[in-house]
């Protein structure tokens, strides 16, 4: 600024009667370039009428806000003004580019608590104290639903409506709010057939799990569980492999039949069984009622576990423990063999064979066991060891004849060595 201690003036700045600045000193000191201001010559200031123009003048002390000033020296580079007084300006700190100024109430200049935030955020108010920056809270943030054309669905609610907005399908409804159900059917190449109910189902063409339905000549059918309320006739074609319908039928096999009526087997067979010859044969199920008016009940198949009983107890040890037997009606044919590699601790007594699979029948007289073979027995007078089943029994008792007398076969009679084959049939 130029030096302008040579200035002369001729009027106070201050008017002593009033004691406020005189018009032309605060003009003069807002701009020093003015060039309106009244000197006289010499450069001392006379009566207003002389126009001189006025250099730049520097003063002691800030300019006071009361006065126009700011009253302060400097301030921050890149801050702002502010009040912090009714009489007091002050310079806030330094406001980064692009940042939100928040005020900082009385006796504080303005600032930037929050920063800039981050990307994707908003400024949300608080009442008590500092706004936040924050993600948008759809619920909180946003008046009403939010349109469909906003990705919304138009509604506050799920449901139905909400779905339907959107073109969607609701969950809930199972698909009863399809627009068209019969165009829907064509789209998923259902066809007619899936509004049939189960008990009308028209089947005219196609195939099922590979045979041809409809044609002249149909093509093999296979089921797994085949259920008849009414008569079923096989003219044609196989059934699991088995040719049905030719002159001299061949096996067939069938692994679940059901039928609420009479059901006819004239030939073939069943399960490996002859059925429709001169003599009937057994079959594996029950309640079958066959063309020559024979009813078979049971047919099974299996092994058994022997075992050489003392009255004594104790038990011997085994080299060979095997029993097989056949079920065919009330008639159970078995077969068995025990081979004894040590007596253990078999006690003196009367010995018999347990372990028969089903219990013998409880009115029928004891049963003779039709075949016995024994070997490697004690050297005693026995002429006949024989076996025989008892009423409501599941076991064998071993007997033997000498010196004309029958008795029970004993402990002492068998070696450490003994063996038994025994084969027969009894009634239950």
């Amino acid at each position: 600024m130029t030096d302008t201690s040579g200035l002369k003036f001729s009027s106070a700045f201050i008017d002593p009667q009033t004691g406020i600045l005189q018009r032309w000193a605060y003009q003069y000191l807002l701009n020093p370039s003015v060039s309106n201001i009244n000197v006289a010559t010499g450069g001392t200031f006379n009566a207003p009428g002389a126009t001189v123009v006025a250099k730049a003048i520097s003063l002691g002390v800030p300019v006071r806000p009361s006065s126009g000033g700011t009253g302060i020296s400097s301030g921050t580079s890149g801050g702002v003004l502010g009040f912090t007084s009714a009489t007091t300006v002050a310079s806030s700190a330094l406001l980064n580019a692009s940042q939100i100024v928040f005020g900082g109430g009385a006796g504080a200049t303005p600032s930037t608590p929050l920063g800039l935030g981050s990307a994707h955020v908003v400024l949300h108010g608080n009442a008590a104290g500092v706004p936040t920056w924050s993600a948008v809270d759809v619920t909180a943030d946003v008046t009403g639903a939010l349109p469909v054309a906003n990705g919304g669905t138009g509604t506050n609610a799920s449901g139905a409506t909400a779905a339907n907005n959107i073109g969607a399908l609701a969950i809930a409804s199972n698909l009863s709010d399809l627009n068209n159900a019969g165009t829907a059917r064509t789209n998923l190449g259902l066809g007619t057939i899936a509004t049939e109910n189960a008990n009308a189902v028209a089947i005219t063409g196609g195939a099922i799990d590979g045979a041809t339905v409809g044609a002249t000549t149909p093509s093999t059918g296979k089921f797994s569980t085949l259920t008849a309320t009414s008569t079923f006739t096989a003219t044609t074609g196989t059934i699991d492999g088995t040719t049905v319908g030719v002159t001299t039928p061949a096996a067939a096999k069938v692994t679940t039949l059901t039928a609420t009526g009479a059901v006819t087997f004239t030939s073939g067979t069943i399960d490996g069984i002859v059925i429709g010859g001169s003599t009937e044969a057994a079959a594996s199920f029950t309640g079958v009622t066959f063309n020559a008016g024979t009813q078979l009940t049971q047919y099974v198949e299996g092994t058994f576990t022997p075992t050489l009983v003392s009255t004594g107890g104790g038990l011997p040890t085994y080299g060979v423990q095997v029993g097989f037997y056949t079920r065919i009606g009330n008639r159970v044919l078995f077969s068995l063999r025990l081979t004894i590699s040590a007596l253990n601790t078999l006690a003196a007594g009367n010995l018999s064979i347990s372990g028969l699979p089903i219990t013998s029948n409880a009115t029928a007289n004891n049963t003779q066991v039709q075949t016995i073979q024994c070997n490697n027995l004690a050297a005693t007078a026995v002429t006949e060891i024989f076996a025989s089943i008892a009423s409501s029994a599941t076991s064998i008792g071993l007997g033997k004849y000498a010196a004309g007398t029958t008795s029970s076969l004993t402990q002492g009679d068998i070696t450490g060595t003994a063996i038994f084959n025994v084969s027969g049939q009894y009634q239950v």
